[in-house]
């Protein structure tokens, strides 16, 4: 029996790539599959993303686009990630596409990639300012990154100062579009956009899905189970003091497969019934029963009935925070697909 078990649904992304692609009025899609796709499997994403219409895949660094392009040899690999001087060779070998996050990256890369110039439009993580003073050498683009998903005023200026900024580099693609921008604001999509969290079942706003489906499923399972009492504590510094008589269940999953430490308080699945994490672990977590179980019960981590998106509430943060987390170790967790 395996500690636990990651199941993607290549059905899903396909199903999830072929919506988007619907609403892009002519762009291309460009499927993001950096992180791992989002800790979901960025090869069997990238195959099913292309399969489903994709034309380029996006990745943040070099290894990553190298480890691409030896499983799929023809695929438009676009490395969105600063690369030194000292790594050109390789990216030129590799066939990939770079990204000139400021001037002198420009200058370095020159003629021997393709890449594209990024342009700071408000985010203010990379990008240059004005691309008039850059030398143009092989730019086959040019992109910038919304600073927010949802609010219009601010989209909307930041669309403008690109659009302003592209004119200056004709002929190339321009790329701004995210995943939520390409299903809230239809002028964003210009030549292409670029879509990660889409793909892999993330709705692009709380209030309306646009029919994408989660695609990732993770299980575990009960290892050991106790009473405890009311009053007793659990896990380091007695972080959680039990309320009433209850049972306690060990579930062998923490925080260094990906199962993030704020987590305490979430619920997830024991059989079908519900059970409250109390304490997440290096290698474990405790978990309180609604109901007793036996040892060895299917625990559903992510899946049917326990969505990322109620983690994540949990947590506080994103819930693609939570799934890039996951370790991609066969050691630790076996992963499967689906088809």
């Amino acid at each position: 029996m395996h500690r636990s078990e990651l199941m993607l649904d290549l059905s899903a992304v396909r199903r999830n790539a072929e919506l988007l692609a619907k609403e892009l009025s002519g762009a291309e899609l460009w499927a993001v599959v950096k992180a791992n796709a989002y800790g979901h499997g960025a090869l069997a994403v990238s195959r099913t993303a292309m399969e489903a219409g994709a034309s380029a895949l996006c990745v943040a660094t070099l290894n990553e686009g190298l480890a691409l392009r030896q499983e799929i040899p023809r695929a438009r690999i676009i490395v969105m990630g600063p690369i030194s001087p000292n790594e050109i060779r390789a990216a030129r070998d590799g066939k990939l596409e770079c990204v000139a996050h400021t001037g002198e990256m420009a200058r370095f890369l020159g003629d021997q990639v393709d890449y594209h110039l990024k342009i700071n439009t408000g985010l203010n993580r990379w990008g240059i300012e004005n691309p008039d003073l850059i030398p143009r050498g092989r730019a086959v683009g040019v992109m910038s990154q919304f600073a927010t998903d949802g609010d219009p005023e601010i989209t909307y200026r930041q669309l403008s100062v690109f659009l302003d900024v592209a004119k200056r580099v004709p002929g190339a693609t321009r790329h701004i579009a995210n995943s939520c921008a390409a299903w809230l604001f239809p002028e964003t999509h210009l030549d292409a956009v670029r879509s990660g969290c889409t793909l892999v079942g993330f709705p692009p706003s709380p209030d309306a899905d646009f029919g994408i489906q989660p695609t990732l499923r993770w299980t575990s399972y009960l290892a050991q189970t106790r009473r405890v009492a009311q009053g007793e504590s659990l896990g380091y510094e007695g972080a959680y003091r039990v309320p009433k008589n209850s049972v306690m269940g060990i579930v062998p999953v923490g925080y260094a497969d990906g199962f993030n430490a704020k987590l305490g308080g979430t619920r997830i699945l024991v059989g079908d019934k519900s059970a409250q994490v109390v304490a997440v672990f290096m290698d474990a977590m405790s978990i309180i029963l609604d109901e007793p179980a036996p040892v060895g019960s299917q625990v559903t981590l992510i899946g049917e009935g326990v969505s990322l998106d109620e983690h994540a509430k949990i947590a506080g943060i994103e819930p693609w925070e939570l799934s890039a987390g996951i370790i991609d170790d066969p050691r630790r967790t076996l992963r499967n697909v689906t088809n």
